[in-house]
């Protein structure tokens, strides 16, 4: 998702809403009752990125990042990133 004019934190509070109310979520399927979980990696323009393209592999990072971390998470730094 792309949030013109956002603030990475603010990113990272819409990224954390929609993951936190996909969590709450119970689909039945069959019978059963599914819990699904959603992971978000997310990037600033300007910030972390130059360009567009940029933006989204960082953000494709992250979200890896946030799946090898547990899943279930937003990642907005790279753990990976060198200390400022």
């Amino acid at each position: 998702m792309l949030l013109p004019d956002t603030a990475l934190s603010q990113g990272v509070d819409v990224a954390e809403r929609i993951r936190a109310a996909v969590e709450t979520l119970r689909i039945l399927l069959e019978g059963d009752t599914l819990q699904v979980t959603l992971s978000a990696g997310c990037a600033q323009l300007v910030v972390d990125a130059a360009d567009l393209q940029a933006l989204i592999r960082i953000g494709d990072e992250r979200l890896y990042e946030a799946k090898a971390q547990g899943r279930n998470r937003v990642v907005a730094a790279s753990r990976h990133a060198p200390a400022a």
